[in-house]
């Protein structure tokens, strides 16, 4: 499988280590506080949370029969941050998941907001281990394909606007 790391982090701030050297936010719980001397705001989580759920609708592409598996599931509660609304869909699908479900593309992109918002935790797998969808602390995502995916790698980058490593 290949791995390919997917994040907000320009990797030039990157240490020999890897380790990140910029003061980010990486979780949905830092809206409000102060980062670069500017407060970070709800319309900025969004906007990275639905480039985040881009990413996975690209790789969701190579999937002809467009279900994976919840796996590893970990439930915590709705968001309770502030400004942030949860829709109706979002509300049924955090009632309605639970392990080994067999998920569609709506329902992993639900799935996916559910995560990155830390309601839930959980991996999502193809059964023929075509695709694995894998969230990482502090906002990272880690998508593993059974092939190479360059042209996925461009969308994302140039289209998108986030970071791919490998």
């Amino acid at each position: 499988m290949i791995t390919y790391t997917i994040t907000k982090y320009n990797p030039i701030f990157r240490d020999k280590n890897r380790g990140y050297k910029k003061s980010e936010w990486t979780s949905i719980s830092d809206i409000g506080k102060i980062y670069n001397n500017i407060e970070f705001k709800i319309e900025e989580y969004l906007n990275i949370e639905n480039k985040y759920l881009a990413a996975i609708s690209c790789f969701l592409e190579i999937i002809e029969d467009d279900y994976l598996r919840v796996e590893e599931l970990e439930k915590h509660a709705l968001s309770k941050v502030k400004n942030v609304k949860n829709d109706e869909d979002l509300i049924i699908m955090f009632n309605k998941v639970n392990n080994n479900l067999l998920v569609q593309k709506d329902e992993i992109l639900q799935i996916s907001r559910l995560v990155l918002r830390e309601d839930i935790w959980c991996n999502l797998t193809h059964p023929q281990s075509l695709l694995k969808i894998e969230f990482g602390y502090d906002y990272y995502l880690y998508i593993h394909c059974s092939s190479q995916r360059q042209e996925i790698v461009n969308r994302i980058v140039d289209e998108i606007g986030l970071f791919v490593e490998h």
